[in-house]
């Protein structure tokens, strides 16, 4: 065959690559139709995972590399989880948020409702961030009581050293009749703080986790939605907000959330941080560049711990704030020693 048959060809082949993408999305649509009518969620943790591995199952048996087509599956299930979104026909009424802060996840976040048509301001301490920050989302920036005034909802992106500091406590009396959200990873004493503030100062408290840190793309992933004494009667509309935006809401009490990220962060953060200092000592110490000979499940783990580096102040103030965390360190650390007792006894 010619050069040009042989392109004629791989355009053919093309045209079904698009054709069969296109049936796909048709049995999606579906999923999605039956999942509203059952009433059930976007996001099956179990079925990503089946289709993930069915993926590098027909990479091998077809001799395609691993690499394409875990790039290819990845951008399918975000734009299907993305379309049963756009499918769910979701409220479009137009909600005013504030935030308070301008780092990472204030930006992930308040891009998204910025995106779905919400009114947004950002503020803070510092004016000049606030509006750089504005600028790049396409929304407008406020000094801080006037930002407050604006919003129904005040979402507080703060550090948790803003309310070790005393920042939060100037606060509280523009927040009345406000539904405020805090959104630190671990709530440790915060919860509690923020929740009798809510009852002392008449404003609605309900505490978000967005389960994603701002490398991940956020649609269709989960946030944590955990009310307080005072959030009852707003957690419906706290709900459909960040739904709205493209989030999977999950309504959880602080036990559950506290009990579950222990084990989501304090202990996969652990032993990643400690995988990442041990590749560094060992490297040096048998003097060898490992990357020159890395597997496919070496790379995925190294990109995660890449992409941990970005983050390391908020993994060490989970790890230090997370009230199971001393206990989740020291089994990690017993189980660790079993598994390698184990593997001595077997060699």
């Amino acid at each position: 065959m010619t050069i040009d048959e042989l392109r004629k060809r791989i355009d053919e082949i093309d045209r079904e690559i698009v054709r069969l993408i296109g049936e796909r999305l048709e049995m999606v649509q579906r999923i999605a139709e039956v999942k509203n009518a059952e009433g059930r969620g976007i996001s099956d943790d179990e079925r990503e995972l089946i289709v993930k591995m069915n993926w590098r199952r027909l990479a091998v048996e077809y001799g395609i590399p691993v690499d394409i087509v875990s790039i290819l599956a990845d951008l399918l299930i975000k734009y299907s989880k993305s379309l049963q979104i756009n499918l769910r026909g979701r409220k479009k009424l137009q909600k005013r948020v504030t935030f308070i802060g301008y780092g990472n996840m204030a930006s992930v976040l308040a891009r998204q409702l910025v995106k779905v048509g919400h009114e947004v301001v950002i503020t803070g301490r510092n004016l000049d961030k606030a509006e750089e920050l504005a600028k790049i989302l396409g929304c407008r920036y406020m000094d801080l009581e006037s930002a407050i005034e604006f919003g129904e909802y005040i979402v507080l992106a703060l550090s948790f050293e803003a309310y070790k500091n005393g920042y939060v406590n100037k606060l509280f009396v523009h927040l009345r009749n406000k539904v405020a959200m805090d959104i630190l990873s671990s709530k440790s004493w915060v919860f509690h703080y923020l929740e009798g503030e809510s009852l002392q100062n008449n404003f609605m408290y309900v505490s978000v986790h967005p389960l994603f840190g701002p490398l991940t793309p956020p649609i269709g992933e989960k946030i944590a939605i955990i009310p307080s004494k005072t959030g009852a009667t707003v957690l419906q509309d706290v709900v459909d907000l960040w739904f709205s935006a493209g989030l999977e809401p999950v309504v959880v009490d602080l036990e559950e959330h506290e009990k579950a990220m222990a084990i989501v962060q304090v202990l996969t953060h652990l032993y990643l941080t400690a995988f990442s200092k041990a590749l560094k000592k060992l490297s040096q110490e048998l003097h060898i560049y490992p990357d020159k000979l890395s597997t496919p499940t070496y790379r995925e783990v190294r990109t995660i711990v890449e992409r941990l580096k970005h983050i390391e102040n908020v993994i060490f103030e989970i790890q230090k704030t997370n009230p199971f965390s001393v206990f989740v360190r020291r089994e990690a650390v017993d189980v660790l020693k079993d598994v390698i007792e184990s593997i001595g006894r077997q060699i």
